[in-house]
């Protein structure tokens, strides 16, 4: 008990990880899937194909590895973690981004340009954006303490003792979601400029970064 509050399964994964267990854990813990919610923003140009955004530092798909930050505080990504906590009425910030993803790019937006521009999927703004909650473990190399937690997803065999870019799906995927709910219905930037921008009083057009 007197490491609970420092360790690495410590405050903050007691305060809001997620997949408890009653099954025995490291020093005779309750084991736990080690699992985040996560806010998954997903927009798409008709309707009908979606592309997932990317974010610098936020767990971003299943095949991406996990990016190290500290001592660094992203902005971005650090409220997002604490969205995918409570609900988007909570949250109206985070509607005002997914109206500059419909409206804007991030080489001509501040908000924007602090996602992963990179791997930005769209060359033009797309016409609608949705939010969806998901739950984001590790997949763990294959152990009997890996084995023993229940739901944890482990390697294939074939995978050996490690992740391979270059290697078959099973053995590139660094997380394991699921899907919970639907965050944010799927809306474009008139419902969100009519019902969100215009009653705030926040600029309809954003100011280049």
């Amino acid at each position: 008990l007197r490491y609970r509050a420092f360790s690495s399964y410590g405050l903050f994964r007691r305060m809001t990880g997620v997949g408890e267990s009653d099954a025995p854990g490291y020093g005779g813990l309750p084991a736990s899937k080690v699992a985040v919610p996560a806010v998954v923003l997903e927009a798409s140009a008709d309707g009908e194909t979606w592309r997932e955004i990317p974010f610098r530092y936020a767990p971003f798909g299943e095949r991406r590895a996990p990016r190290r930050t500290a001592p660094h505080q992203p902005r971005l990504d650090w409220q997002m973690w604490f969205a995918a906590l409570g609900a988007y009425n909570h949250n109206p910030w985070l509607l005002h981004l997914m109206y500059r993803v419909v409206t804007r790019l991030p080489a001509d937006d501040a908000a924007l340009s602090l996602l992963d521009a990179d791997a930005y999927p769209f060359d033009a703004p797309p016409t609608r954006v949705r939010a969806s909650l998901y739950h984001y473990d590790f997949t763990r190399v294959r152990s009997p303490w890996a084995a023993s937690i229940p739901g944890a997803t482990q390697l294939k065999k074939a995978c050996g003792l490690g992740f391979a870019t270059n290697a078959t799906k099973p053995c590139q995927n660094y997380w394991t979601r699921t899907f919970v709910r639907e965050y944010v219905p799927a809306v474009d930037a008139g419902v969100l400029r009519d019902q969100v921008i215009e009653p705030q009083g926040w600029p309809v057009e954003p100011a280049p970064p």
